[in-house]
Parts: structure tokens; sequence; C-alpha cells
């Protein structure tokens, strides 16, 4: 299940709310005409929720709506111009007539604001939760050569080609580099453009929440080289895990950061950063699960879904 998945997941089942049948696909050009036509065609509607940008055509109904982020109105960051255009006209005509836009972090929620030139809804920021399971694990394998974890797509926007030049430029023999990505050929190509020999790579795909759980508490030090998020899950999972973390030095990054994370701002940074968290001794069970636990208990579904359920009743 995708992070926005998982996010509607948690809130139409702890609001209780009754899913919209929808002709086609969600987030495309076509969808405020199938959410209209839906809503017509279901005739008891008293109001709806949008669990993405997409809002109706007619305002046949009150409505809110999630944005979770606009960094795909950033060409430099790999999306296409047009994802722009779509935005500024289609997208941002049916935010301003909702009540509220529901978003995941003060700096989303800020970028929104802007965006609409403070016309129109209420900004809410709702935050974001790690599912429970995502915590340290007493019993986890020790691996036997230092790891380096990376999870997230090959977009542009994730920094990932960063991250493969410093590990290759790292003069650690032993060290792996474990890859989660549905990308894996982009992966490949990347890391064969950088030298990096297949034997220190561990290339992952579609792996199960189990399965991340246990890579997250393996991993020597996770890293998450994204030039722009609209959160930062990776983050905030991993830290629950017990797993120390190098990032990008951006503001999304530091309004995460509840302790535990390092920043890096340039190559030769990450580079640095990478020898020292190599190198260092990790901490017992005991230890990680003290900061671990100030992640679970801050990133939480239940209050996600509280400060939305709550701003719906005003």
């Amino acid at each position: 299940m995708s992070g926005i998945g998982r996010y509607a997941h948690h809130v139409t089942e702890g609001l209780g709310l009754r899913r919209l049948p929808l002709e086609g696909r969600a987030g495309t050009p076509l969808a405020p005409v199938q959410i209209s036509g839906a809503l017509r065609r279901t005739g008891d509607a008293d109001y709806f929720l949008s669990m993405g940008f997409s809002s109706p055509l007619l305002r046949s109904v009150p409505y809110s709506i999630f944005i979770y982020g606009l960094m795909q109105r950033d060409p430099s960051l790999g999306f296409p111009r047009y994802y722009r255009a779509y935005y500024d006209t289609v997208v941002r005509r049916g935010a301003r007539r909702a009540e509220f836009i529901f978003t995941i972090s003060e700096q989303s929620a800020d970028a929104i604001r802007e965006w609409l030139a403070d016309e129109g809804p209420t900004i809410v920021n709702v935050g974001a939760g790690v599912e429970p399971h995502f915590s340290v694990q007493p019993g986890a394998s020790t691996p036997d050569r230092p790891s380096i974890l990376y999870v997230g797509s090959m977009n542009a926007n994730k920094g990932f080609e960063d991250l493969a030049a410093a590990f290759a430029a790292l003069d650690e023999p032993d060290a792996r580099l474990t890859v989660v990505t549905r990308g894996r050929d982009r992966a490949l190509e990347v890391l064969t453009s950088e030298g990096i020999p297949p034997q220190r790579v561990h290339l992952v795909s579609d792996v199960s929440d189990e399965a991340l759980v246990a890579l997250y508490n393996e991993a020597t030090v996770t890293v998450v080289p994204s030039h722009s998020e609209g959160f930062g899950l990776p983050v905030a999972e991993a830290r629950a895990c017990g797993s120390p973390v190098i990032c990008r030095d951006t503001p999304i990054f530091r309004e995460v950061d509840l302790g535990g994370v390092r920043f890096f701002a340039s190559h030769d940074e990450l580079v640095g950063l990478l020898r020292e968290g190599l190198a260092r001794a990790p901490l017992d069970v005991a230890d990680r699960d003290i900061a671990a636990q100030v992640y679970r208990r801050v990133y939480n579904w239940d209050e996600v879904v509280s400060r939305v359920g709550h701003s719906l009743s005003r």
C-alpha cells in the first residue's frame, strides 16, 4: 500500500466514512468530473472528504480535501511542466471552494497558504502517523557487515543519485547499500554509473511491512536524501525502529526530527556523516527504544484521525 493509500485507509476507517464509488482512477484530470458524477448517483451524500487534491467539479455538497504537498509544481524536481499548470488551474480552483484543506506538515501548510494567496479555506496540519509495528525488535538479527539503508522511489526529488555518489566515494569496502524501491531498473542504472559493484548492493522490491521493519532494525544507518517532501515518512519510520538517520538539511526534515537525526548540506558532508555512522558502535536495544518511543507517541494515527474529526465536527 502506498503512503497516501495508507493515510486514506486510516482516516476513512477511523472516522467510519463510506467510500465513494468512482469510475476511474483518483488523481487524474478527469477526477473532478468523476467525483461529481459519483456524488450525483449516490444521491444521499451530505458531505465529501477527498483524501487527495481532487475536488468535485460542481459543489453539490460541502467538501474538504487533502493536499500532502506542492512539490509536483516544481519542474526542477523532475515533474512534467503540465503538472504545474494543472495544479494552478483545476486543483487551485477546487481548493479555494473547500471548507478545509488538510495537510501533513507546517511546511506544506505554509506553502499551500502562499499558493492560494490566503484566499479560501482553513488549512489544517493534521500530521502523519507511523504504524505501531514499526518498533525496535529485540530479536532483530545483526548484519555481518555495516549496512546503509535507503527507502523510497527513484523520482528526482528523492535525491538517490546523491546517496549513490556518496556511497561510491566511501573507503568502506565492507559496507553494503540496501535499496528498497519499486524503481529497480533506475536504481541499477544509477549505481552502475557510479561504478558500484553488485556485491556491495542489496536491491529489494515490493517489501512487506514486516520485512521493512526488520531492515530498519538491521540498518547501521538510514539515509533520506530527498530534496523535497510533504512529510518524510522514512525518517519517522526509521527512528521508530531505532535506526540512526542521516537526511538532507531541509525545513521539512528539521520539522519531523524529534532526535537522532543528523543533517547534510553537501556531498562532502554526506560522505563524512556516512563514515561516522558506520564507525559508531550501535546502541543497545533499551537505549534505542527510549528514543524510538518518542516517535511512535508523536506520530500516531489515532491522533491524526482525531484532528481531522475535530475539524469536520466544528
